[in-house]
């Protein structure tokens, strides 16, 4: 009966072992998978600044088009008032 006890106590002290080896590996994997998590949101984050940086350089650049054809159509603005003008005295 002795022997009954030992070889239980073994078993059960084995499957103690067993379940801290498997919690240990559960949590390295769980700890991983948060890593990757991580990983994956900083470089979201570093394609959403990128994205944002080049919108506002696209915006800076649809803005001095936009000034350069201001500027043009006051110049043709002025060029159709001289040509008017010298239309009119002749």
């Amino acid at each position: 009966m002795y022997q009954n006890d030992i070889k239980n106590d073994q078993n059960s002290t084995e499957t103690l072992n067993i379940a801290a080896k498997l919690a240990v590996v559960g949590s390295a994997i769980s700890t991983i998978g948060d890593a990757i998590s991580t990983i994956s949101e900083v470089i979201s984050l570093e394609e959403l600044i990128a994205s944002d940086a080049q919108q506002q350089q696209q915006q800076e650049e649809q803005n001095k088009q936009l000034q350069l054809m201001q500027q043009q159509i006051d110049d043709l603005k002025n060029e159709l008032s001289n040509l008017k003008s010298e239309v009119d005295k002749i």
